[in-house]
C-alpha cells in the first residue's frame, strides 16, 4: 500500500516541488513491521522526498484526530495535509493548484494568506471534505490544528465548516485522489462519533474572527442545506427541480434527500439521480450544492425525517422543502437577502402558493380557506405560523432538536 501511495506522490509532483516537500511519517511504536531501521531506510527509498519518522504512542492508537495533532506539530512547511497510505493521487501539479486557491480566496476575502480551508477531491467521497489542506497560520492561532475533543472523526468537515463561515472554505475539485479504504464506509478503526457542531465549533468561530477581524463584526460566508423529506415515487423530476437550485452569491449548500418510502426502487433511482448531478457538480467545478442520500428502510413520517436532515446538517439554516413542491429559481437569493435583513431571526416562513381549485374538493378548500397560512408571508412580517414545504430555520448548532 505504501509502494503505491508513493508512487502517485512522484507522478503528481514536478522535481522541483518534491524538493520543497516533506513527508512526516507516523509509526505505531509496537508496530512488527516497520518500527526497526532497515524498514525505516525502505521508506525513505520509497519516499521521493525528505522524510522525518514520528512514534506514534500506544494511547494514540486509532485516534487519528489525535495523529493528526501530533504529525502537524512536527510539520514545518507552510501547508499541512493528512494522507493515509491507502491514498492514491490522481492529478499532477495539485500542490501548486491547492496553493493557487489559497491566493485567491485571501485575494475574494481581504483576509491574511492562509486563514483558509482547502479541500481536495475526494472521488470516493463527492462533495465531502474527506481531505482539507491547512496552513500554518491555522496551528499558530489555536495550538494546534484540532480541538483535544476530536478523536477519529469530525475533524475534516469541522475545519471546512469552521472556514466557510468566513467565506474561506472551498474544493479544489481538479485536485482528485482516491481514498481506498475508509471514507464513508468501514475504516481500519473504530469510529467514535462527537458532537462538535454546537459548543466547539460556536467557541472556535470567536477565536477565529477575534483573530481575523479583531473584534469587528464577523466574515459572513453563508452557509444554508436544504431538507427534503422524500415518501412520493417517481417524482425525480421534482427532486431534480429543487436540486439545481442556485443562487448568484457565494453560498454554501448541501442538499439532504431524506428516503422515507422503504421502497428499494425508490431508493436506487433518488440515489442514481444524486451520483449524476453530483458528477456533473464536479466536472463544472463546483464546491458546493453537493446532494446526500439518507434512508433508513421504514416509513416514519415527515416530521421524522425532516429532524433527521436537520441532524445530518451542520449549516447555521436549514431551508425544508417537501418533495412535491416546484420552486423559484431565485428561492436562495430571496433566503439569502432575508438572513441579511434579519440576522437575529429564528425562523423565516416563504411564500406557497396551491394550484387553483380543480373539482368540488378543492372549490370546498378554497372557499373556507383553509390554505391561508400557505400564503401568509405576503400578508405579514412576523407570522404566527409557517408551511413546512416551505420553511427555514436555525440548524442544529443553535437548536438540538426541532
Amino acid at each position: 500500500m505504501l509502494q503505491e501511495f508513493c508512487d502517485s506522490l512522484k507522478k503528481t509532483f514536478s522535481l522541483e516541488q518534491l524538493v520543497l516537500t516533506e513527508c512526516i511519517v507516523g509509526i505505531d511504536v509496537d508496530d512488527p513491521v516497520f518500527q526497526n531501521p532497515a524498514a525505516k531506510e525502505r521508506i525513505v527509498t520509497l519516499i521521493p522526498c525528505k522524510t522525518v519518522f514520528v512514534q506514534i504512542q500506544p494511547e494514540l492508537y486509532g485516534k487519528v484526530c489525535k495523529i493528526w495533532n501530533c504529525l502537524a506539530h512536527k510539520a514545518t512547511n507552510d501547508y499541512i495535509v493528512l494522507l493515509g497510505d491507502d491514498v492514491r493521487l490522481m492529478d499532477p501539479g495539485w500542490q501548486e493548484h491547492i496553493v493557487g486557491r489559497f491566493q485567491e480566496i485571501a485575494c475574494s476575502t481581504g483576509l491574511p494568506l492562509g486563514a483558509a480551508c482547502v479541500a481536495l477531491n475526494d472521488i470516493s467521497f463527492p462533495g465531502f471534505p474527506t481531505f482539507p489542506v491547512m496552513h500554518q497560520r491555522h496551528v499558530e492561532q489555536f495550538g494546534s490544528l484540532l480541538p483535544k475533543h476530536f478523536v477519529n472523526q469530525g475533524g475534516d468537515p469541522y475545519l471546512y465548516e469552521l472556514y466557510s463561515r468566513f467565506n474561506a472554505a472551498a474544493f479544489q475539485v481538479s485536485c482528485r485522489l482516491n481514498n481506498t479504504i475508509g471514507g464513508d464506509g468501514a475504516a481500519r478503526y473504530r469510529k467514535y462519533r462527537i458532537k462538535w457542531r454546537g459548543q466547539i465549533l460556536t467557541l472556535s468561530l470567536r477565536h477565529l474572527n477575534l483573530k481575523l477581524c479583531r473584534g469587528e463584526s464577523e466574515s459572513k460566508g453563508v452557509c444554508l442545506d436544504i431538507v427534503v423529506p422524500s415518501y412520493r415515487i417517481n417524482n425525480n423530476d421534482v427532486l431534480e427541480r429543487i436540486a439545481m437550485l442556485r443562487a448568484t452569491v457565494n453560498v454554501y449548500v448541501n442538499f439532504w434527500f431524506v428516503l422515507d418510502n422503504p421502497s428499494l426502487d425508490h431508493v436506487a433511482t433518488v440515489k442514481h439521480l444524486a451520483n449524476e448531478l453530483n458528477e456533473k457538480q464536479v466536472s463544472e467545478g463546483g464546491g458546493s450544492y453537493f446532494i446526500n442520500v439518507i434512508h433508513y428502510g421504514k416509513n416514519r413520517g415527515a416530521s421524522y425525517a425532516r429532524n433527521t436532515g436537520y441532524n445530518y446538517s451542520t449549516a447555521d439554516w436549514i431551508l425544508f422543502l417537501d418533495d412535491d413542491v416546484i420552486p423559484d429559481q431565485h428561492l436562495l437569493d430571496a433566503y439569502v437577502g432575508a438572513i441579511q435583513r434579519y440576522p437575529h431571526a429564528k425562523a423565516f416562513v416563504g411564500q406557497t402558493q396551491l394550484p387553483n381549485a380543480s373539482n368540488l374538493w378543492t372549490s370546498m378548500l378554497q372557499a373556507c380557506n383553509v390554505g391561508y397560512f400557505y400564503g401568509i408571508s405576503k400578508l405579514m412580517v412576523h407570522p404566527p405560523w409557517g408551511v413546512t414545504a416551505n420553511l427555514m430555520v436555525r440548524g442544529s448548532r443553535y437548536n438540538p432538536t426541532i
